[in-house]
């Protein structure tokens, strides 16, 4: 394997607070923690719990538990939903900038006794969207890290505003950072066509799952990100560069796994945070690992306690 690479531009993040822009969902997630397995047209017993979601905001609210200043940008509905969910993240220390219109978003998450999650989605308040007009420049002018949700990107039909402000924080030292978001959003946005957009944004990190490299790798090579962190659940963390391997780190097994939701955005957060501090890429994914298993130890996509330095 190769060294790992320079880091990207940063600024001298070390010894202040760092300021996060996040951009993408907010939406209420409705977990059921099955106890038996589901049969089609069947009825099983389940622990039903309410609680706020959104890849994007889920790692604004880890960043803000992390000490750091997180700035949440996207839409929610003009419902009492959209209220109950912009008090939910505010009240977790989160900038919030939101565009409202129509209703909240709802996904419904089946979680089967291994704690895998399946997803069903009302993305109501997606239909509004399109034009990238949640993110302006202020949202970005003085922040250190711009994280765009896959979720998001991918509901985007006109981008060259997005990649002006894009462009603009770039220019200014922003590290950009993207996630793809789901496998099954990829294939219907298309997998070339997200490959384009993100030669157009050239963000400087990629977090991808395993399905999702599943749909991707065979394009890895022409994957236009300097640095591609490989998340496979129970398998090592991969992390690439050019389609090569750099590096990969074992996951330390998990007992009593309850729900694997928000696994991916703990490990993003913590990743992001401890890489903007100066850790290398190992140390990084080692605290991206150890922020993941806290949140699948429980239901919904935030953990009980917080131990991440």
């Amino acid at each position: 394997m190769r060294t790992e690479p320079a880091k990207p531009m940063l600024r001298d993040l070390a010894n202040r607070r760092l300021r996060f822009t996040l951009v993408g969902d907010l939406v209420q997630d409705i977990v059921a923690v099955l106890s038996q397995p589901l049969h089609l047209g069947g009825q099983a017993e389940a622990d039903i719990t309410h609680h706020r979601g959104g890849s994007a905001a889920n790692i604004a609210y880890h960043l803000a538990q992390l000490n750091a200043t997180a700035r949440f940008v996207g839409r929610v509905g003009t419902d009492d939903t959209g209220d109950w969910l912009i008090q939910a993240l505010h009240s977790a220390d989160v900038e919030v900038c939101v565009t409202r219109s129509g209703k909240s978003n709802t996904v419904v998450c089946v979680v089967d006794d291994s704690g895998q999650r399946s997803f069903i989605a009302d993305t109501a308040a997606a239909a509004g969207a399109g034009s990238g007009q949640e993110l302006r420049v202020e949202h970005v002018a003085d922040t250190d890290v711009l994280h765009l949700s896959g979720y998001w990107l991918c509901s985007q039909s006109e981008t060259e505003t997005l990649q002006t402000i894009v462009q603009a924080a770039k220019n200014a030292g922003v590290l950009i950072t993207v996630d793809a978001g789901n496998f099954d959003r990829l294939r219907l946005y298309g997998n070339e066509a997200f490959l384009q957009l993100l030669g157009r944004l050239s963000p400087d990190i990629l977090f991808l799952n395993q399905e999702e490299w599943n749909e991707l790798h065979s394009a890895c090579e022409r994957l236009p990100v300097p640095i591609v962190v490989c998340t496979r659940g129970e398998r090592p963390t991969q992390v690439y560069r050019d389609g090569v391997i750099l590096l990969e780190h074992a996951v330390s097994p998990v007992k009593n796994i309850v729900d694997t939701t928000g696994a991916g955005d703990g490990f993003v957060a913590a990743f992001l945070y401890k890489f903007c501090r100066g850790e290398n890429l190992t140390t990084s994914i080692e605290h991206g690992h150890a922020l993941a298993r806290q949140v699948i130890l429980t239901a919904g996509a935030v953990p009980r306690t917080y131990e991440i330095e």
